[in-house]
């Protein structure tokens, strides 16, 4: 009889054992699910001189879009040598984004504008421009939810 209960209680830890075995593997590959990640690659085009620079500013929120930089989740800076460019964001979390791009012609490192607050270099973002107030962050997103997502942007003078 109490070889029975010995191996009845082996049973038991075994099982319970296997259980927390099991419930953690399928944590961790939850966990690996949810960080996926894909590479976005960016060109931007109709830039009107090679001459300057140009920023990119890849935001996973409404928070700080279209401009604020501090609030951008990467930022890419460089110089322009023609009237294209591209660019490539590795290891994006899979999720909703919205990208701006600004021509800095003075090289001064950020988008001027004139007293009204409308841009005086060039700018360019993901999906569309609607309104007066420049682009909504909701107007302007996509989903990344593959390995390899090609966003294109078109430059656009105000002035």
């Amino acid at each position: 009889m109490s070889f029975i209960m010995k191996d009845r209680k082996s049973i038991s830890l075994f099982v319970l054992l296997a259980g927390i075995m099991l419930l953690l593997t399928s944590a961790v590959l939850n966990s690996q699910e949810i960080e996926e990640k894909g590479t976005l690659s960016v060109d931007v085009e109709d830039f009107r001189s090679d001459k300057g620079g140009v920023g990119i500013l890849l935001f996973d929120g409404k928070s700080g879009f279209p401009g604020d930089k501090d609030k951008a989740y990467r930022v890419y800076y460089s110089t322009l040598q023609k009237v294209s460019y591209s660019m490539v964001f590795e290891e994006v979390k899979y999720g909703t984004y919205a990208v701006t791009a600004f021509h800095d012609e003075n090289f001064n490192r950020k988008l001027d504008t004139n007293w009204l607050g409308i841009p005086t270099e060039g700018v360019g973002v993901s999906g569309e421009i609607r309104g007066f107030l420049g682009p909504r962050f909701r107007d302007s997103s996509f989903f990344l939810n593959k390995s390899t997502y090609d966003l294109r942007i078109n430059m656009k003078y105000l002035r």
